[in-house]
Order: structure tokens, then C-alpha cells, then sequence
């Protein structure tokens, strides 16, 4: 499945779920929305650069498939716990991990 995306070049223009759409206030330069896109699209970060064109260091993806998945995480827990002043701060690109 991966691959036919990957051939289709749908990470380009991947349409972001609705629950996730707040990540794009905390991330703001066109690579960084280009990499959220194709994470989310393919859930690997091995191969960002060969495939999208766009150039960065391979710590500096860490660091962004990490801030990804703390505010995911930290959005699904609060959601689950019904903090309500919690996901308002998330979803507003607030919140600090």
C-alpha cells in the first residue's frame, strides 16, 4: 500500500484528518507542513528527502516526527480525559510539551 501512495505522490497533496488539522500552529515553514503531510500519509520519515526534494538533516526529523507524536499523544489523552481548557490550548497551538 505504501508503495502505490509513494507511485501516486499522494503525500504531496494529502489532505490532513480533521482531528489533526491543529498541527499546522505549530508547524509553520513549507517543509515542515510538506514533512507532516508525509508522515501522517506514509508513517515513516526514512526517505523525506529523496522523496519530497526538500533538504534537512536526519536529527531534524527526529526532532519533528517527535513533536508530532508528543502532540498527538498529548491531544488523544486530554480528548480521552475530557480536559476540555487542555485540547482549547492545544488546538489553539498553546500548548508546550
Amino acid at each position: 500500500m505504501k508503495e502505490a501512495v509513494f507511485l501516486a505522490g499522494l503525500f504531496f497533496d494529502y489532505d490532513i484528518p480533521r482531528e489533526k488539522i491543529f498541527l499546522l500552529k505549530y508547524f509553520r515553514s513549507p517543509l515542515e507542513k510538506q514533512f507532516i503531510k508525509y508522515y501522517l500519509c506514509l508513517g515513516e520519515i526514512d526517505n523525506f528527502v529523496d522523496h519530497t526534494g526538500y533538504f534537512c538533516q536526519k536529527k531534524w526529523l527526529k526532532i519533528l516526527k517527535k513533536r508530532i507524536d508528543g502532540l498527538i499523544t498529548a491531544y488523544d489523552k486530554y480528548k480521552q480525559e475530557g480536559d476540555l481548557d487542555t485540547l482549547c490550548k492545544i488546538e489553539n497551538g498553546k500548548f508546550k510539551l
